[in-house]
């Protein structure tokens, strides 16, 4: 169980305990017996909430996408079920008439109320001038991330593009050159990948919703490729093309030139459709209320 004591972001006389995938209700209800605290934060454990104290859960997955009906409905019922016994859900995505997350979002049967706060991402954006054609990013579970980057790199060999393969492996910093034209690096910081995606002028890469936001406010183009068997990420890829935004291949036979000449030309998701400081002024004035509340006791 991992808790974090936001105590940088919220008013001196308020504690908020944010939990990450905690070891469920017994623990949070032990730790309240010994703390005092005015609220819970639940970043989409659906099953961490407080009875008594204003509990809050953080998740986009409000209508879960499956490709067999019998089992959407069953997983929806579940997330409905658990969502239940919050006061409110927290959700970073815009209001239902514009949306990044499309369906995943919104489910008018869940009747928890709900404050939509924008996207949250840890990237900014800006001008930077190009270093690289294709930056690629890879992340996910094994074995498909390393198969996706073995597929990747074979075709990137015989390319004229410059690339930079980012390989999410975080247990040691490793950098080296593949090829001429291909850079390899273990992992790059938060900051380190920002600049470097700034510097490319288009960027391969899961299309997991955390991606999507990021992309959002980096005004990019991209090439997106699920990963097999993940239907969230099946459905985004599906949803933003749709759209008109960004292109989007799954992983397998693809050709990675003809992807790249597409992709190039495809739309980046418009980053003035979405405030991402939105959430700001939504956390803001809960904290009000809060203080609010815990004045008038």
């Amino acid at each position: 169980m991992i808790i974090q004591i936001c105590s940088a972001a919220c008013q001196p006389r308020h504690h908020a305990y944010c939990m990450q995938f905690g070891s469920e209700y017994k623990t949070l209800r032990a730790l309240h017996r010994k703390h005092t605290w005015d609220a819970v934060i639940s970043d989409n454990a659906r099953y961490i909430k407080n009875k008594g104290v204003p509990s809050i859960v953080l998740t986009h997955q409000l209508c879960i996408q499956a490709n067999n009906r019998f089992v959407q409905w069953i997983a929806n019922k579940l997330v409905g079920l658990g969502l239940s016994g919050f006061d409110t859900i927290w959700v970073p995505d815009a209001a239902p008439d514009l949306s990044l997350a499309g369906a995943l979002s919104h489910n008018s049967q869940i009747k928890v109320p709900k404050t939509y706060l924008g996207l949250l991402t840890r990237m900014h954006g800006g001008e930077s001038s190009f270093e690289y054609d294709v930056a690629v990013v890879l992340s996910g579970p094994e074995p498909q991330r390393t198969r996706l980057e073995n597929q990747l790199l074979e075709q990137a060999m015989s390319l004229p593009h410059k690339f930079i393969f980012i390989q999410g492996k975080t247990q040691s910093r490793k950098h080296h050159f593949e090829a001429e034209n291909i850079e390899v690096v273990s992992y790059y910081t938060s900051t380190e990948l920002n600049e470097v995606l700034l510097a490319s002028k288009l960027i391969v890469c899961r299309s997991g919703y955390s991606s999507l936001m990021d992309l959002a406010v980096l005004e990019k183009p991209a090439l997106l490729i699920p990963t097999p068997g993940q239907t969230e990420q099946e459905y985004l890829s599906e949803y933003v093309r749709g759209q008109g935004w960004l292109h989007a291949e799954r992983q397998g036979g693809f050709d990675l030139e003809q992807a790249i000449e597409v992709a190039e030309k495809s739309q980046a998701i418009p980053s003035d459709l979405f405030d991402p400081d939105q959430f700001k002024v939504q956390i803001k004035q809960w904290l009000h209320d809060l203080n609010s509340e815990g004045a008038g006791t």
